[in-house]
């Protein structure tokens, strides 16, 4: 009788035992596959790319400008088109990465995300910075109008922007910042590293 209780007891130890077992193992797989399947890189690619153009850095800039037309025409005729003044402006440059055609892929060890290197965005005169000095006119404004004047001399001012600010420096803050950015957001979701490709149809955007 002795030998048939032990027997007895052994038997739903053994069973409460495998039970365990069993509930067990398939919580750990259950944990795993939510583990696998907690980020999806879709997700991801969706969430960048609704940023379109991310600007990632700016920087001011104070400029002066002499503006010239018909500055060599000869004496006699000068009369007749002649205009000269000096801007003086601030503007701002803006420069960051297009993230719209971004593409993200996953291997077993990493992520891998192709964009575009960084851009300048625009270089963007501020208008209630402007102020004119100087002003010379001819009588008459023959070949170009006040306003004409106005917008061409911007168009010298980015020039003037372009040739003495270090535009190199700038790109590759944006580009610095844009990657960051990035391997930040995926990095929360995610446990692999994060490494960067240049896409090889990177445009230059041409908005300035």
């Amino acid at each position: 009788m002795k030998l048939i209780k032990k027997l007895f007891i052994i038997f739903i130890i053994s069973l409460l035992f495998i039970t365990a077992f069993i509930f067990f193992k398939g919580y750990i797989i259950n944990f795993d596959e939510s583990n696998n399947k907690k980020y999806d890189v879709k997700y991801f690619v969706s969430q960048i790319k609704n940023k379109g153009f991310l600007v990632t850095s700016e920087l001011d800039y104070s400029g002066r400008i002499n503006y010239k037309i018909n500055k060599d025409a000869v004496y006699g005729t000068k009369w007749l088109i002649y205009r000269e003044f000096i801007m003086i402006f601030d503007a701002k440059i803006e420069a960051g990465v297009d993230l719209s055609n971004i593409e993200i892929t996953e291997t077993e060890t990493k992520i891998i995300v192709k964009m575009s290197k960084a851009t300048i965005k625009d270089i963007y005169i501020i208008p209630e910075s402007i102020e004119y000095y100087d002003i010379k006119n001819t009588p008459i404004k023959w070949g170009e109008s006040d306003k004409e004047a106005a917008n061409a001399a911007k168009i010298k001012a980015k020039e003037d922007v372009i040739n003495n600010v270090n535009l190199d420096t700038l790109l590759n803050n944006a580009q610095t910042r844009a990657e960051f950015y990035i391997k930040s957001f995926i990095e929360t979701g995610t446990n692999k590293p994060v490494e960067f490709e240049n896409l090889n149809n990177n445009k230059i955007q041409e908005n300035f």
